[in-house]
């Protein structure tokens, strides 16, 4: 094998647990031009699940993260019936923002190190905005290659430009990687297995050394950003009547040489324009757009996109889409009328300056609206050559500049968001789930009565 095939999907969860069936036919969709499933397959998820089952983390997000894990099963089995079982080697969270790492069986084994890091970029650094990062060494015919996935979402708003730079800026000075014990990976666990996939905190550096952190900028490494990077196609927010005119997302409204139907929208796109000028996503490039707008789809959309959605699964379940549901119906509610239609979901990625070193990108798709979210999710399909990549070039300099160092106090601002994330969580789950008004009621209730039978003890 002279490349590893790859997948990697960013998607804005909306806080809500996905139809694995229908987002197993959408992602079968999405790869069905392939002959057999990708190696590797990583999902890049934000607003994961509610803030109080994020924030507490573990077993609350475990549910969450199985769905993911039942579409992707569901999508492999619709290549003709393939028996493959991807093994999850990460399932991994910095508050609200999650990454999983798939492979399959004969690639898991030559997976000779994974390490994670996580930041929060929200208010007080918690992760309500953040990034969560995996870095992995793969090692075949004596040639150690090393890939680094990061799952990103930053500030949201029109007119927050500036603050999403920064929020990138943080992310780059306090995402740093730490080691993941190998007790602690599940590298030979099915999908199927009745244990639970490793949960680490990604925020955890307990036992990281600071002489051998290093940022997500790694030069012997690839590097694949994705996320709801919020960056939009406008720098205020819309007037009233401007939805009016804006053009609906389909099929027919798209060309193989862009986004024709929203060339005046994407002029204004602000990540092209921050990343040209080299403001944010330093160094990184993207694969040209010929998608619609990812965000933000209306309510009246996504109870379409429901309806979609069971057709699909009891008409067909176990043929792909073939193309994107036209959910426009010639109306203009398909767009939320208080947000300029934006291309936030994005995947970007370094390409390395030595021959047989780049890596070669495929398909870059949005898949349909799913019925749980505003956003679309977005799908790059690319390979990476198994060749190791040069820390300098010849005459020992260093090939890639590094925007912004490692923040001295990285640690300790990370430590000191956790202990407030885990407070947050634990009040936000008593005051904002079911389960946990349950249980604050049983509390309460439990305590009145112990007041009351101490009291009749008493007089």
């Amino acid at each position: 094998m002279a490349e590893l095939d790859c997948a990697f999907l960013t998607y804005n969860c909306g806080r809500k647990e996905i139809n694995p069936e229908y987002f197993a036919q959408c992602l079968y969709d999405a790869l069905s031009e392939r002959e057999a499933p990708p190696d590797i397959v990583i999902f890049s998820l934000q607003e994961l699940a509610q803030l109080g089952y994020a924030f507490l983390g573990g077993s609350f997000i475990t549910p969450n993260f199985k769905k993911f894990e039942a579409a992707l099963e569901q999508a492999t089995h619709k290549f003709s019936h393939n028996a493959i079982r991807y093994e999850n080697l990460l399932a991994t969270n910095a508050g609200m923002t999650g990454l999983m790492l798939f492979a399959q069986p004969e690639i898991a084994t030559n997976v000779t190190k994974i390490e994670t890091g996580g930041v929060g970029v929200g208010n007080y650094d918690l992760g309500n905005k953040g990034a969560v990062g995996v870095r992995i060494g793969y090692s075949q015919g004596g040639e150690q290659t090393e890939m680094t996935f990061v799952a990103a979402h930053l500030a949201p708003a029109e007119d927050a430009c500036e603050r999403r730079n920064k929020d990138w800026k943080d992310v780059v000075q306090n995402l740093v990687f730490s080691p993941v014990a190998k007790s602690s990976r599940k590298v030979n666990a099915p999908l199927t297995s009745e244990t639970e996939p490793l949960l680490s905190s990604a925020t955890d550096s307990s036992n990281s050394n600071s002489s051998s952190s290093i940022g997500i900028y790694s030069p012997t490494s690839h590097l694949f950003v994705a996320g709801d990077l919020n960056y939009r196609a406008s720098d205020m927010s819309p007037h009233p009547d401007d939805h009016k005119s804006w053009a609906h997302p389909s099929q027919d409204s798209l060309s193989k040489n862009g986004v024709d139907a929203f060339s005046t929208l994407f002029q204004n796109d602000q990540l092209t324009r921050e990343l040209h000028a080299g403001r944010t996503l330093h160094n990184l490039t993207e694969a040209p757009i010929t998608f619609a707008p990812t965000y933000k789809y209306s309510d009246k959309a996504q109870a379409v996109a429901a309806t979609l959605a069971a057709k699909a699964i009891d008409q067909n379940p176990l043929n792909p889409l073939h193309s994107t549901p036209d959910i426009a119906d010639g109306e203009h509610w398909i767009w939320a009328s208080h947000r300029v239609p934006s291309w936030c979901d994005r995947i970007l990625y370094l390409v390395p300056p030595f021959p047989g070193t780049q890596p070669k990108i495929g398909r870059y798709v949005s898949l349909p609206l799913q019925p749980t979210s505003d956003h679309q999710p977005v799908l790059l399909s690319f390979s990476i050559p198994l060749k190791a990549i040069p820390a300098s070039r010849d005459g020992g300099q260093e090939w890639l500049k590094v925007p912004y160092p490692i923040a001295e106090n990285w640690r300790e601002r990370r430590s000191m968001a956790r202990n407030t994330e885990l407070l947050v969580g634990v009040v936000a789950y008593l005051a904002m789930t079911t389960e946990g008004r349950m249980v604050l009621g049983a509390t309460l209730i439990g305590a009145f009565g112990g007041y009351a039978l101490i009291k009749s003890l008493v007089t």
